[in-house]
């Protein structure tokens, strides 16, 4: 480790490191010099001499607090449905104690590097979230991705899933699809489920069924 040469004068008193301006040495601290000093923010802090000459502490914390909540958030976009939607699809994977972490995390739906730590990423995949709609995964068994995901009604995630449909209607479905030529949005309105569910049962992926010529 490098040893820093500590050349600064012994009375801090008035001098500034980033945000703190020493105001007076602190009274009975033991070992290294302590020293009160007032923050940019209006906030005081006791920080140690070291402290201060090897810039580790340059706030008295509100430095800290901006640079994670610029992490966390892109836009001013905390309160939107497209960032709770994120945070709410990460809790659901990680968090244990979530409500239905068992039929997520609970049983390996995760969410992809690209998402899991970065809201930017999220939003340049997905778009913003349409009122209404919350994210839906294509295909039930794979975790969180850009292509697995979209955005649909509310009113309407509830109907994708596998378990829904018996098999004997999933084979109508293919013969519909594929030997009649019937749109896959037009059996999901004869049926009563949402198109996703119908492309889950013909064993399509987004990528597969974006662009068919029938639909």
């Amino acid at each position: 480790m490098v040893k820093i040469i500590d050349k600064m004068p012994q009375d801090l008193t008035g001098l500034r490191f980033f945000r703190l301006t020493v105001l007076r040495k602190a009274e009975k601290r033991p070992k290294n010099s302590y020293w009160i000093c007032r923050c940019d923010c209006g906030n005081s802090r006791i920080v140690g001499r070291p402290g201060l000459i090897n810039n580790k502490t340059k706030s008295c914390g509100c430095l800290n607090r901006e640079i994670t909540k610029m992490r966390c958030t892109t836009h001013d976009m905390t309160h939107s449905n497209t960032y709770r939607n994120w945070t709410s699809m990460k809790t659901r994977c990680y968090n244990e104690n979530a409500n239905r972490f068992k039929h997520y995390g609970g049983r390996g739906i995760v969410v992809c590097d690209r998402w899991k730590d970065s809201f930017k990423n999220f939003l340049e995949d997905v778009g913003q979230c349409p009122r209404g709609y919350s994210l839906e995964r294509i295909d039930n068994d794979i975790g969180y991705c850009k292509s697995n995901c979209m955005w649909i009604p509310r009113a309407d995630q509830g109907k994708n899933k596998k378990t829904c449909v018996p098999q004997e209607l999933a084979q109508i479905f293919k013969r519909l699809y594929y030997v009649l030529k019937v749109p896959a949005s037009k059996i999901a309105g004869l049926f009563g489920f949402h198109v996703t569910t119908i492309y889950n049962h013909l064993n399509l992926t987004k990528n597969n069924f974006i662009g068919k010529a029938h639909d």
